[in-house]
């Protein structure tokens, strides 16, 4: 294990979220390994993620940069999930929001042993992107550094429709901020899948 690990928790449910900050801090400080927290941002440096099923940005994890050692844990409402999703490759682990401490702590350390992190996949049936073909046209085009009219003239749309097709290109993609999207031109965007 690192002499320091770097933790970011993304979770809408910041006092679950707090929660487990503090009971990680306490148990890897106990090891000798101080954490660091990153805080509703994903983070490509990070050796450990925890990611609730229930946020739109649950894309992330078919994201990974493939030469960055990362452990991936996915928080869940409950134990019995109602609805089946498929299970995304990049998921190492799974756990529900009413696990014990001993339990949680049992599985952290059992992924950290393990010291093997999954392959990139391409075609995670959880996470593919589902992209319409006018998307897909607007964010080569922003990809390509055009502005907003440059696209809409070469496209024969109006401006607000190529933002329109961005916003929801965005949305499906699990991004909210354009420096994100941006970023993951910059990593492969469209060539990744």
């Amino acid at each position: 294990m690192k002499a320091h690990l770097n933790i970011v928790i993304l979770d809408a449910n910041r006092f679950f979220a707090m929660g487990l900050e503090v009971l990680l801090t306490q148990h890897f400080m106990q090891q000798g390994y101080p954490p660091a927290f990153f805080s509703d941002s994903y983070d490509e440096n990070a050796d450990l993620v925890f990611q609730s099923h229930s946020l739109p940005s649950h894309t992330l994890f078919c994201r990974p940069d493939p030469r960055q050692l990362q452990f991936r844990i996915a928080i869940q409402e409950s134990p019995i999930p109602r609805l089946r999703l498929p299970v995304c490759f990049h998921e190492q682990s799974t756990i529900s929001r009413r696990i014990g401490v001993q339990a949680l702590l049992a599985e952290v350390d059992r992924l950290l042993a393990s010291s093997a992190s999954l392959p990139l996949c391409k075609n995670c049936p959880r996470c593919a992107f589902t992209l319409t073909a006018r998307e897909r046209q607007v964010l080569m085009a922003l990809s390509w550094e055009l502005t907003p009219q440059q696209i809409a003239k070469s496209l024969q749309l109006s401006i607000k429709t190529v933002s329109a097709h961005k916003c929801t290109a965005m949305e499906k993609l699990g991004f909210t901020r354009n420096s994100e999207l941006y970023h993951w031109f910059r990593r492969g965007g469209l060539s990744i899948k």
